[in-house]
């Protein structure tokens, strides 16, 4: 698959113009409708000798819609009509001067929720909103309905370059559909097009015939008849498609916006650029779900400006901060069906569900990649995540960063005692020895230990490499009913991040999320910044286990033609992309051991604020800010080196799949209610995953 490469050439602004409504092109001429010196300015912006005139309009209400007209300029602008107590939209024709001529009231046509969007042609100005299309008649200073789709879904999109206009629609699931609009205002489904690329359309553009420019996250598609390429790709052209406020095509080799650079608004002029044939590059399909962070889309702009052999392109297949958690579920949950059956990106990134993908074997494995490979080997990655990550000596999927999970205390107040292990007897015999006025933890409570039984304690209890379990002992079941009698609610829940109740032994226990060096330190500073302690780990029958948690889960198809370019990607993302991408890294651990260095040299740039009762802590950026009195941390060669040490000593537990966390939730609420023994509990939740591992055998 090839596309073109394009070249951006940015105008600037005078610094007072601010765009704010809509931008039209013709030839080498662009007009950007905006606000400045406390009205509505056009600017004209002439790309051949890069000179901006500035069109200053008798209109002191910003423009909500803009067009070039072929002899002059339709501006929508909001007026509040105080008598009718409510707001008015009026339609401004202007001539190329500036002056207006004709003046034409929409307000009974116009939802104030929705954009609206101006095009010119055939002399009349259309006019789009929400649900409908007004034409209005320049001539006779009138408007009527061209068509409403409100019975079908929100008009998105429209081009009026035909006799036939063309419009994209969402419905009321949110599928987006094209139709054509017949001179009777009827609306007939277009078929032609590629639907797949119309189903994430976001604009249409030109249409010339069968000729059609589709806008979506991936870029600029150009359809003709049945075929449909990518001809500007927003990676490749190191576009970031969120910072885009407003789009406009020439043709399919020119193409003008408006881009949020540096939280201002900036006009740039896109072409293609010449020797297009020596920039065609394999191309790299990625399917995400967003968490909201962008960083995959912009690993991709990264890697793709630095790559000449591979090009990635991402296809967002889930959002998982959907407007609803009903819908981000949904989402999820159809993004788990398409990695099942195999109809995924040549990359996935995902974040859960590790062990259920593995036992599919839908991904390759890495190890075989890394035998070829000079760069990255087993040994360069830190043995805690390997070991999170091996599915019966396969590693079908890599993680270029990572946190550690742990429970930690003192060590005079941990003794670890039982022969020397952290199990649940231990657990059981460090509470009863506790004072009145003690807790094992600030947060202990009943939802707080089955939660760390379900996705910390029980993997210790699986043997996931001979698909066999051992539930039904003494340990097990004396967990069980200790569980059972801790109390639904705790007195100290709210004083959980107070460094008092640590350092004066009320609680013994702290449950840390280790994603840095300062976090680290945080640990310290919580109990005491000399105090030795013991990060004990959650437990287990074979001693404690923290757990390793990947920000993210990057695999490879193993129906991918490009397994090798995909691997580059993945890579860059555990190498290069440390540092170019210092938010990620600064609250991730690096997991490749060679790169660890330079993540410490990126932390010890800053100083480390922690107030004086609670051990959060501030990054002081060397800007004079005011924090509260505390202590100040220096991330010295040796503190960095304390934490490698015990990064390098973890011993990990392994999170339980999902179809395992139901079966042992479903008998621990049975056993919580009443309905079965302990002993029972653990008889079933033993039988029942045995026969679910026997299946995967």
């Amino acid at each position: 698959m090839s596309w073109r490469v394009f070249t951006k050439k940015p105008v600037c602004f005078n610094e007072r113009f601010y765009y704010n409504a809509g931008l039209d092109i013709i030839d080498s001429l662009i007009y950007v409708c905006g606000y400045m010196n406390g009205g509505v300015c056009i600017a004209k912006a002439d790309l051949k000798s890069d000179n901006i005139d500035y069109l200053p309009i008798e209109l002191t209400s910003p423009a909500r819609g803009f067009c070039k007209t072929e002899n002059g300029y339709a501006v929508v602008s909001g007026l509040y009509d105080t008598e009718a107590n409510k707001p008015r939209n009026i339609l401004y024709i202007l001539s190329e001067s500036g002056e207006i001529t004709q003046t034409i009231d929409l307000t009974s046509y116009i939802n104030e929720e929705y954009k609206i969007y101006l095009w010119s042609a055939n002399k009349n100005v259309y006019i789009v909103n929400g649900n409908g299309c007004v034409e209005a008649d320049v001539a006779a200073g009138a408007s009527k309905l061209l068509f409403d789709t409100s019975n079908i879904g929100t008009l998105l999109s429209f081009t009026p370059t035909n006799d036939v206009p063309l419009l994209l629609i969402e419905n009321q699931y949110g599928a987006r559909q094209l139709f054509d609009c017949a001179a009777s205002g009827r609306l007939t489904e277009n078929t032609v097009y590629v639907r797949d690329t119309v189903k994430t359309a976001k604009q249409i553009f030109v249409r010339s015939g069968s000729d059609l420019l589709i806008y979506n996250n991936s870029g600029i598609y150009h359809s003709k008849d049945s075929d449909m390429r990518l001809i500007l790709s927003w990676s490749s052209s190191c576009i970031n498609k969120d910072k885009i406020l407003d789009f406009i095509a020439v043709n399919d080799a020119q193409f003008a916006m408006i881009y949020n650079d540096d939280n201002r608004p900036c006009l740039y002029y896109l072409s293609a650029a010449e020797n297009q044939e020596d920039m065609i590059r394999t191309v790299i399909h990625v399917s995400y779900s967003e968490t909201g962070a962008g960083s995959i889309p912009e690993a991709a702009v990264q890697f793709n400006s630095r790559s000449d052999k591979y090009h990635v392109i991402c296809d967002e297949a889930a959002a998982a901060f959907g407007e609803t958690d009903i819908s981000a579920a949904s989402q999820l949950s159809e993004f788990d069906k398409s990695i099942l059956k195999g109809d995924i990106g040549d990359i996935v990134v995902f974040n859960s569900n590790y062990e259920k993908y593995a036992e599919k074997e839908i991904f390759l494995d890495l190890y075989e990649l890394m035998k070829e490979d000079e760069d990255i080997s087993k040994n360069d990655i830190f043995p805690c995540v390997l070991n999170s990550l091996e599915y019966k000596g396969h590693l079908y999927a890599a993680a270029p960063y990572f946190r550690i999970k742990t429970l930690v205390g003192k060590e005079s107040n941990i003794p670890i005692k039982t022969g020397g292990i952290w199990d649940g007897s231990a657990v059981i015999e460090l509470n009863s020895s506790l004072s009145e006025n003690q807790r094992l933890t600030a947060a202990i409570n009943r939802e707080y230990f089955t939660n760390m039984l379900l996705m910390y304690s029980a993997g210790a209890y699986i043997d996931f490499d001979n698909n066999k379990c051992s539930f039904n002992n003494e340990d097990f079941i004396s967990l069980l009913k200790y569980i059972n009698e801790i109390p639904e609610e705790n007195d100290l829940a709210g004083d959980f991040g107070k460094t008092g109740i640590y350092r004066n032994d009320t609680c013994l226990l702290y449950s840390a999320t280790l994603c840095n060096i300062p976090d680290y330190f945080a640990v310290k500073y919580r109990f005491g910044v000399d105090e030795p302690l013991n990060f004990v780990g959650y437990p287990s029958p074979d001693g404690g286990k923290a757990v390793v948690a990947p920000y993210n889960y990057y695999a490879i198809s193993s129906e991918s033609a490009v397994r090798e370019g995909a691997w580059e990607f993945i890579k860059f993302l555990m190498t290069e992309y440390l540092t170019l991408n210092s938010s990620d890294m600064n609250s991730n651990i690096p997991t490749l051991k060679p790169f660890f260095d330079k993540w410490v040299e990126m932390q010890q740039s800053y100083k480390y604020i922690f107030e004086d009762d609670t051990a959060f802590y501030y990054p002081d950026l060397g800007l004079g800010n005011s924090f509260p009195p505390g202590y100040t941390l220096e991330i010295t060669d040796a503190l960095a080196n304390e934490f490698l040490n015990y990064i390098e000593s973890v011993s990990v537990g392994r999170m339980i799949p999902n179809t395992i966390y139901e079966i042992i939730g479903e008998e621990i609420n049975r056993y919580f209610s009443g309905s079965i023994t302990a002993e029972k509990a653990a008889e079933e939740i033993q039988k029942r995953v045995g026969v679910y591992l026997a299946e995967q055998g």
